[in-house]
C-alpha cells in the first residue's frame, strides 16, 4: 500500500467530482442556517489544520504536525455532529485519519498514533469511509476508494481486530462492488479480481476462489496471480494441475516474486506466514525439494491458516520422501 506524499494530501482532500455539485451544495438549502454555519466553520478549521500538517516547506516539528492532524480530526468530527448527513465531512475525516495515522508516511511513521493507536485510527477510517459511500453513493470518490478500503479491511488482520472474518467479508464486498461498477474488469493492471480470489481463499471458500483466480489469470494477472491459482488448486487437492501452473512460470519469476514480497511487500500476505506456502509449492514444482521442505516447515511453524495445515503436511511428507529416496539412490549408498 503506497502513501501519497504529504504535499498531495491537501489537493486530494480538496478534490471535487468534476461537473457535479457536492452533497453539501445540494442539501444545504434544506438545512438550518445555524447548522450550515457550524458545519462550514468546522470544515474550514479542519482543512486549515490538514494544510498545516501537510506543508513540508514549514519548519513545524513532528509533534506539532501530529497536533495539527489531531485538530483536523476533531474539527471534522464537529462537522459530522453538526450535520450527520454531511458526506464531505465523513470523507475528509476518514481520508485524513488514513493518510496520517494509518498509512503513516514520512515523519509520522514513528509517532505514537501510528505505533500504538493505528488500529483505532484504521477503524475510524473504515467507519467514516463507509458512511461516506452510504451518504454519497454516486460521488465518483465513493467508487475510487473501494479498492483502498478493501485493502484496509484486509490489513486489519495485521493491525488488530477481534473479528477477522467480518473484515474479510467486507473486503470481498468492496472488491465485488468495484468490479460490478466496471472498474478493473477491463484494466489488466487492476488487481481487484485477483485480490477478490485471494480473499475468498483466506475465508476458506475455494469453490469461489478458483474460478475467480482463473478469470484473473485470463485477464493478464501475472505470475503472482498464477501462483495464487496454483495454491488454491493444491489446497483443493488438485495438486498435479497446481504444480503444472506453478512450473510454467519458470524459475526467474519465482525470484522476482520473492523480491517483490520480501522487499516491496507487493503483494503482501495476511498473515505473513502464508507466503511460505506459495514459496514451497513453487519450489516443489521447480524441483527444488530441499528449499520446498524448509518453506513448508516455515508455513507450518507460522500457524497461518490451520485449515490448510493438513495439506501442507501431506505435501511436506511427499517432498521428504523424495529427498530420502534420492539420498538412498546416490552412488556408494547401500
Amino acid at each position: 500500500m503506497r502513501s501519497p506524499a504529504l504535499a498531495l494530501v491537501v489537493a486530494a482532500l480538496a478534490a471535487r467530482p468534476a461537473g457535479a455539485e457536492t452533497v453539501w451544495e445540494q442539501a444545504a438549502p434544506e438545512v438550518d442556517l445555524a447548522v450550515r454555519q457550524t458545519y462550514a466553520l468546522a470544515m474550514q478549521q479542519g482543512d486549515a489544520a490538514v494544510a498545516a500538517a501537510a506543508d513540508e516547506m514549514t519548519a513545524l516539528s513532528t509533534s506539532s504536525r501530529v497536533a495539527q492532524v489531531g485538530a483536523a480530526l476533531a474539527a471534522y468530527r464537529r462537522a459530522r455532529i453538526a450535520w450527520p448527513d454531511g458526506a464531505e465531512a465523513a470523507y475528509r475525516l476518514g481520508t485524513t485519519a488514513f493518510t496520517f495515522f494509518v498509512a503513516c508516511p514520512g515523519p509520522f511513521a514513528e509517532t505514537l498514533p501510528c505505533r500504538r493507536q493505528r488500529a483505532e485510527h484504521a477503524q475510524l477510517t473504515l467507519d467514516a469511509w463507509h458512511d461516506f459511500t452510504r451518504l454519497a453513493p454516486k460521488d465518483p470518490r465513493a467508487t475510487a476508494l473501494l479498492f483502498e478500503r478493501a485493502l484496509l479491511h484486509t490489513r486489519m488482520l495485521l493491525i488488530g481486530t477481534d473479528d477477522p472474518e467480518a473484515h474479510l467479508r467486507a473486503a470481498a464486498a468492496d472488491y465485488q462492488t468495484r468490479l460490478d461498477r466496471g472498474d478493473g474488469i477491463n484494466g489488466l493492471r487492476d488487481p481487484s479480481l485477483g485480490n477478490l480470489a485471494e480473499t475468498y481463499m483466506m475465508l476458506g471458500d475455494l469453490d469461489r476462489a478458483i474460478p475467480l483466480y482463473r478469470a484473473a489469470v485470463a485477464a493478464g494477472g501475472g505470475p503472482s496471480v498464477a501462483y495464487g491459482l496454483a495454491v488454491a488448486l493444491d489446497r483443493d487437492e488438485q495438486g498435479a494441475q497446481a504444480r503444472e501452473i506453478a512450473q510454467a512460470q519458470g524459475p526467474s519469476q519465482l525470484e522476482r516474486f520473492r523480491i517483490a514480497v520480501e522487499q516491496l511487500q507487493d503483494p503482501f500476505f495476511v498473515p505473513e506466514g502464508e507466503k511460505h506456502y506459495y514459496y514451497a509449492l513453487v519450489e516443489e514444482a521447480l524441483g527444488l525439494d530441499a528449499l520446498a521442505l524448509a518453506s513448508y516447515d516455515r508455513f507450518l511453524a507460522s500457524g497461518a491458516y490451520p485449515r490448510y495445515a493438513a495439506r501442507a503436511r501431506a505435501n511436506r511428507a511427499a517432498v521428504a520422501e523424495r529427498l530420502a529416496q534420492r539420498a538412498l539412490a546416490r552412488p556408494g549408498r547401500r
